[in-house]
């Protein structure tokens, strides 16, 4: 479903309204069509580096990376983001994913503990 050459099973849960936020935030950066559902129940996010004007068709770069939002997941109060997505050749990897993940957010959903603390 996300249509990228790398990718990696997750379960990193937050409240249905924060993935929401996160959701409308993408919109807002990359345009309409960067937040799409994919199946019922199932919202995909895909990011350019170069923002609104890369998904606008100003440029043909591909997605540096996206990830699966399942809603209501696991419990009717949470939604889990379950799929990280990237494609090294667009300049993305999994650590991007996770950084855009929680810039969206506006706090460290998505960042592994032991990289926030600096810990190897």
């Amino acid at each position: 479903m996300l249509d990228l050459p790398n990718q990696l099973t997750t379960s990193i849960r937050l409240p249905n309204g924060a993935a929401m936020r996160l959701a409308d935030a993408a919109e807002r950066e990359w345009g309409a069509g960067s937040v799409q559902e994919v199946a019922p129940g199932v919202t995909r996010v895909l990011y350019w580096l170069g923002g609104r004007r890369q998904f606008a068709g100003q440029s043909s770069l591909r997605p540096a990376g996206g990830f699966l939002i399942r809603w209501q997941h696991p419990t009717p109060a949470l939604a889990t983001i379950e799929q990280l997505g990237w494609d090294l050749t667009a300049g993305g990897s999994e650590l991007e994913v996770r950084e855009v993940i929680d810039v969206l957010a506006g706090w460290p959903v998505a960042m592994p503990r032991r990289a926030r603390s600096g810990a190897a």
